[in-house]
């Protein structure tokens, strides 16, 4: 190989490391843990009411 060759190589594999990175990223998404105060009876099994944000819309929910 020439040295040329070896130069390209060497930024090539880098930049090519860093474009899959970039486009697995959007693909990749972690769990919400955050245990909200709304969903509480959710998480214990007693599924009596979904409580619904309505955003103050009269009459939805």
């Amino acid at each position: 190989m020439r040295l040329v060759d070896l130069r390209f190589l060497s930024r090539a594999i880098p930049a090519a490391a860093a474009v899959a990175v970039l486009l697995a990223a959007p693909l990749v998404h972690g769990d919400e843990t955050c245990n909200s105060p709304y969903i509480a009876k959710l998480i214990k099994g007693q599924e009596d009411y979904v409580y619904v944000w309505t955003l103050g819309v009269e009459g939805l929910g």
